[in-house]
């Protein structure tokens, strides 16, 4: 739920082409929200894993919308985003990383063992 005027509705005023004053919509209709709260919870799962192989790890951007990891011992880091294969994440998201970094984000634990292995 979200809050207009101070109190739960349900909905959200959003500005729409054309109409100057706004008008509400349900909050579930905006797909960018939904991709960008998506993309952070797969973002903090990753951390998870991460931080289990003795990595530092934060999540970045207003949104959260990338990860930086840093290998304590050897001071490596590398920046990680998640990114859905098609507009809507309904063919699956992957984890990409600088150095040809490519993981399916359904499987966090394989990816941070490959990203904790990249800067071992």
């Amino acid at each position: 739920m979200s809050v207009t005027s101070g109190r739960e509705t349900g909905t959200r005023a959003t500005k729409q082409p054309g109409d100057r004053a706004g008008r509400e919509v349900p909050a579930e209709a905006d797909p960018a929200r939904e991709l960008a709260t998506d993309r952070a919870g797969r973002l903090a799962d990753l951390c998870r894993e991460l931080e289990g192989h003795g990595l530092k790890c934060r999540l970045l951007g207003a949104d959260r919308s990338m990860v930086r990891t840093v290998h304590p011992g050897t001071g490596h880091a590398v920046i990680v985003l998640a990114t859905p294969a098609s507009p809507d994440g309904q063919k699956g998201w992957s984890y990409l990383w600088s150095g040809g970094g490519v993981a399916d984000a359904a499987a966090p634990a394989r990816a941070a063992e490959e990203i904790a292995r990249a800067l071992g």
